[in-house]
């Protein structure tokens, strides 16, 4: 059976994607990425890949959250659940609510409200801002 697209692994990286996720202010669209060949298994690819620069790494968090697989999705879970690096798990935060948010308020908020309880304080904090953001303020 084939895996999801997000957990096959290219075996070379195209260098005009791995260059558009460095590039600086320029946004990763729908167009520019498909003629980069930024496709979901790169993207995953370099998020995964902990020996690339956090830029390049939070460059591909936007990436996959922009191709809103399943696939795609559980590796934003486990990267804000698990990455060493806490910007990155702020970004994955940020994208899996965001990406998924509007489509699965429920899941999303169980997954982020139950990720609170372990999360570092600066990924506990941006939790709490998009929980707020996907519910609105809380009547006082």
């Amino acid at each position: 059976p084939r895996q999801p697209a997000a957990q096959v692994a290219p075996t070379r990286l195209p260098a005009a994607a791995v260059l558009l996720l460095g590039a600086i202010d320029v946004p990763l669209t729908e167009q520019g990425m498909a003629r980069a060949g930024l496709t979901e298994p790169v993207a995953a690819a370099v998020l995964s890949d902990s020996s690339r620069s956090r830029y390049l790494r939070a460059r591909a968090v936007a990436a996959v959250a922009r191709f809103r697989s399943p696939a795609g999705r559980a590796l934003l879970e486990r990267v804000a659940a698990t990455d060493p690096d806490d910007e990155l798990r702020i970004q994955a935060v940020i994208s899996l609510a965001r990406a998924f948010g509007p489509t699965d308020r429920p899941g999303v908020s169980a997954h982020l409200e139950a990720l609170a309880h372990t999360a570092p304080g600066p990924v506990r904090g941006v939790i709490g801002n998009e929980l707020t953001r996907l519910h609105g303020p809380l009547a006082e």
